[in-house]
């Protein structure tokens, strides 16, 4: 059951995830260096009264016609005006992934008990509304899925047919659903962060990449075929596949068989 309980609470941190050999490329960064006043220069004496036909020292370049400072992130108070401007394909990952019914197959390799061992992960979410959630993870080959229906929270084991269950208070499911639709489900503050975009290859391939920098989450980088085809995501040293984004739905992720033994979280740990 204490193998059972670590799957399970992997599970449920790879459903807050879906709420990560390159040649150089050129890339824009922003905010970008701020300007300089143009230098002007000029030559021989003084000027008199009989050299008035000179050129004026306003022909020189002024500092007006230096480039404007438009890679500095967007100034708005709408967060996701700042992203759409600075990381097009990050907003298009998020709006799309909040867009219901939302339908997402990621897969990675990563250490997820710090054992050394690398497990092989495909998480499946379903977002039909913000109480109707299910995400499918299937680690080395054994699944766990976590579902959210209406005010009840489970944890289900194909294997051992068991799901635990937690019943979810009116408040709190109004601070879940708060959560994922405000700017922090963002994860980061996009009016701080700094920015990259070009085009650059990777696991052989050349693609359009943002890369985000900021506190809360470290270095971001996206990789998509273009702004609105995301392919992989790489964040906190873990490399995402995206497989699949799309808008379809799938109602027997949220089904629990009738022959699954159902328990109370509560009376699980209190098992142990």
């Amino acid at each position: 059951m204490k193998k059972f309980i670590a799957l399970l609470t992997a599970a449920a941190m790879i459903l807050t995830l879906s709420s990560c050999g390159n040649e150089p490329a050129e890339t824009t960064t922003t905010p970008a260096a701020t300007t300089t006043p143009a230098e002007t220069t000029t030559s021989g004496e003084a000027a008199t009264p009989e050299e008035t036909d000179a050129p004026e020292e306003t022909d020189a370049p002024v500092e007006t016609d230096a480039p404007d400072e438009t890679d500095a992130p967007v100034a708005s108070d709408d967060p996701m005006e700042i992203v759409r401007a600075n990381a097009p394909l990050y907003a298009y990952y998020f709006e799309e992934s909040m867009t219901f019914p939302s339908y997402m197959v990621l897969s990675y390799d990563a250490d997820l008990y710090g054992t050394g061992t690398v497990s092989h992960c495909t998480v499946t979410t379903v977002i039909e509304s913000l109480d109707k959630i299910a995400a499918n993870t299937v680690i080395d080959g054994t699944a766990a899925n976590v579902i959210m229906n209406g005010n009840t929270y489970y944890i289900v084991s194909p294997t051992e047919k068991t799901a635990l269950y937690l019943e979810i208070e009116d408040a709190q499911l109004e601070e879940i659903r708060a959560s994922m639709m405000s700017s922090a489900a963002l994860q980061f503050d996009p009016s701080t962060a700094t920015y990259e975009t070009g085009r650059e290859v990777y696991e052989g391939t050349e693609y359009y990449f943002n890369k985000i920098s900021a506190p809360e989450i470290g270095e971001m980088i996206l990789y998509g075929d273009s702004e609105t085809e995301i392919r992989y995501m790489i964040a906190n040293g873990i490399t995402m596949k995206v497989d699949e984004l799309s808008h379809k739905t799938d109602a027997s992720a949220f089904e629990i068989p009738s022959d699954y033994t159902l328990m109370s979280m509560a009376d699980a740990l209190g098992a142990q």
